[in-house]
């Protein structure tokens, strides 16, 4: 049966109002639109868009007039979701209501809608009567009987409720077949979380927002100041407006309308904003590794904010790489593509660390003051980070987020063999070597990725540096080392 317009189950409702005319009544111009007068006999049953038939027998009047504006209207579902003892259909007419089903435990024990007339009759409202009228064919061999009685609580079946009825035959399903977009009640419970394992609702919209950043800004980086400013409730819809300010407005109608974020999802999924965050970390790594050779190969002005500084790099590299490592166990579930810009990225900023054994202010062309302390980790990129890091900060750079990513890293085991090559000779401590072997044998390549000597072998007697290339430091009288 084709979609009945409003106007038309308007008429029919006002056919039923007028039961003590004849069938000679005029229609009459009204300044809201036309109704028919219709004849002196009260519609008992109507025809939903199911093709499934109700009579009013159990109605009164006036939820008779509710249940044919429903089951006659022209609505759609623009959401419907499960949560925690009760469902929730978006049904979207002129404007959106939201209706809820409930069990016998919840606050919506008996179907309830936000519009105006379920709000002022506490009865069911044509909305709630659609919903049902789109459900009821789900429910095998309950519907054959010729008319079916409907409640003034929205049901149809005696003795059992609507969300009963759900319940046992399943709501997904049956979105699947209405093609209602369907949340679950565990993504439901995951949206919002601020459990470790997961973002946040406010941390998925930053997420989604940053990748239009001009500048290239990471999600934790990106607009702290609408970040901290949302309120932690909606109290009033005109709070989501800031003026002068669309960005903040969209991000405070994504983290409160869900159906507003969960159309944003759909354009803009996890995986889409998983590879920009990945391929950000890959070229803010590059950004920080330029300046530094900047800094280095021009003598710094009074004006610059800080003196050339190799550990000032190397913290920036375990910052981005530590980030990295946080966001894949926080972005549950990412795809292969996604995962394998994560990979890209480790193995750029690898490379780009194996390349730097050596000291970064020889050869410079303007004269520099060492400090006292300085030590070679000092000087050395390679070296603060791999070869000889301080022991307050001895972790296994990058290789400890490669052992969540060797479903993809397998496809660069070429790469990480020649790079474990390149750390062998640069030298590194035996325990790191020993895990660069283990991980080259999980991506199916041997030990030292082409049968190399062992690293207990490579490491030196009394020293747990493996066969390290250390690059001399001279010393100035007065214990300063100066160079050029």
């Amino acid at each position: 049966m084709p979609p009945v317009t409003r106007a038309e189950a308007e008429r029919r409702a006002q056919a039923m109002r007028d039961v003590e005319h004849d069938d000679s009544t005029s229609e009459e111009e009204t300044g809201e639109g036309t109704s028919t007068r219709a004849g002196s006999l009260m519609q008992t049953t109507v025809e939903g868009q199911s093709g499934i038939m109700y009579d009013n027998r159990e109605l009164s009047p006036s939820s008779w007039e509710q249940a044919v504006l429903g089951i006659d209207g022209d609505f759609e579902v623009d959401l419907c979701r499960e949560n925690e003892g009760y469902y929730a259909f978006q049904v979207v007419e002129k404007a959106g209501f939201a209706v809820r089903v409930g069990s016998s435990r919840s606050d919506y024990k008996t179907p309830a809608c936000t519009c105006e007339t379920f709000q002022e009759t506490k009865t069911a409202c044509r909305h709630i009567y659609w919903l049902l009228d789109q459900l009821t064919p789900f429910y095998p061999n309950e519907t054959a009987s010729a008319s079916l009685p409907l409640n003034k609580d929205g049901s149809v079946f005696p003795g059992s409720t609507t969300f009963e009825r759900i319940t046992k035959y399943g709501l997904e399903k049956r979105a699947e077949q209405l093609e209602w977009p369907f949340i679950r009640r565990s993504e439901t419970e995951t949206i919002g979380s601020s459990d470790d394992s997961s973002m946040s609702r406010k941390d998925q919209v930053r997420d989604i927002l940053s990748i239009f950043d001009d500048e290239g800004a990471m999600p934790e980086d990106y607009r702290p100041d609408m970040y901290a400013d949302i309120p932690e409730e909606l109290n009033d819809p005109k709070d989501i407006y800031v003026r002068q300010d669309l960005e903040a407005t969209i991000f405070r109608l994504s983290v409160f309308d869900d159906i507003f974020f969960q159309r944003l999802r759909k354009v803009l999924g996890p995986d889409l904003c998983a590879s920009v965050y990945f391929q950000k970390m890959r070229l803010e790594a590059r950004k920080k590794l330029t300046e530094l050779d900047a800094l280095i190969r021009n003598r710094p002005s009074d004006e610059t904010e800080y003196e050339p500084n190799v550990n000032w790099c190397a913290n920036a590299l375990r910052t981005s790489v530590a980030r990295m490592q946080s966001s894949l166990h926080a972005r549950a579930q990412l795809g292969r593509s996604a995962r394998t810009d994560a990979v890209k990225a480790l193995v750029y900023i690898l490379q780009e660390v194996c390349n730097r054994n050596k000291n970064v202010y020889e050869g410079i062309d303007w004269e520099r003051e060492a400090r006292q302390d300085e030590e070679e980790t000092d000087q050395n990129l390679y070296q603060s980070l791999i070869g000889n890091p301080p022991s307050e900060m001895r972790g296994h750079f990058v290789i400890d987020v490669l052992w969540g990513l060797l479903d993809v890293a397998r496809a660069f085991l070429p790469k990480f063999e020649e790079l474990v090559r390149t750390i062998e000779s640069n030298g590194a401590p035996a325990e790191c070597i020993a895990q660069w072997e283990r991980l080259l044998i999980q991506l199916g390549g041997g030990p030292s990725g082409s049968g190399g000597t062992s690293a207990g072998k490579r490491a030196g007697a009394g020293d747990d540096r493996g066969g390290q290339k250390r690059v001399a430091v001279g010393r100035e009288r007065g214990g300063k080392k100066r160079m050029k």
